[in-house]
């Protein structure tokens, strides 16, 4: 493996056994520290901008090589630049490359945790389309490992792909996502988070 994708994975991932990730590691997915998101950009950013500019396409050729750009631009950027627009200026770039690997059938060729994170960009995109083909993708993954910690984080992932998926059923946006994108919020929009809406990363 690719020295700089292999970098990428023991850090995100670790040591994947039962094709699950080590606790420690699950735990920093969806942590919000300032830690963590330096760390992430004193060790990824300059890949990241690289990435962007197309100097890893090669990447693209391996299942592993893609997810490893998938994580870059759909997760390493929202630490990198978070509370930024540019926070999600790269899910375009990851939900193509989401898209096209399904196509070549890259995803079957890898492990229960990576391909939720394969799937990641498609619960981040502002359309339903994606949202639903994510909840069906999460909902086959929880079919096809019926038992124990596998069946376990698959049904958690498709808890959170339904929620997504609903919001953006109701408001075909992520309200939560509004003030960093410097958008205007709907009165109902607006009531729904000052209720406690959903407000997923950013």
């Amino acid at each position: 493996m690719n020295k700089q994708i292999e970098r990428i994975y023991q850090f995100w991932f670790g040591e994947i056994s039962d094709e699950l990730a080590p606790k420690e590691k699950q735990q920093l997915w969806y942590a919000s520290t300032k830690r963590l998101d330096k760390q992430i950009e004193a060790e990824f950013s300059e890949l990241l901008t690289e990435a962007a500019e197309g100097k890893h396409d090669d990447w693209k050729d391996s299942a592993k090589g893609r997810l490893a750009l998938i994580l870059l631009f759909d997760q390493f950027s929202r630490n990198i630049y978070r509370g930024k627009p540019q926070a999600f200026a790269f899910d375009s770039l990851a939900l193509a490359l989401c898209n096209e690997g399904r196509e070549k059938q890259q995803d079957k060729q890898l492990s229960l945790v990576e391909r939720l994170f394969f799937y990641h960009p498609l619960e981040h995109a502002e359309d339903l389309p994606s949202q639903e083909c994510c909840v069906e993708l999460f909902q086959m993954l929880a079919e096809q490992y019926p038992d124990g910690a596998q069946h376990q984080a698959a049904a958690n992932a498709l808890k959170y792909a339904i929620e997504h998926r609903d919001i953006i059923a109701r408001f075909g946006r992520f309200p939560h996502r509004n003030e960093v994108l410097v958008r205007p919020s709907t009165k109902e929009e607006l009531d729904y988070l000052d209720k406690g809406g959903k407000r997923f990363g950013q």
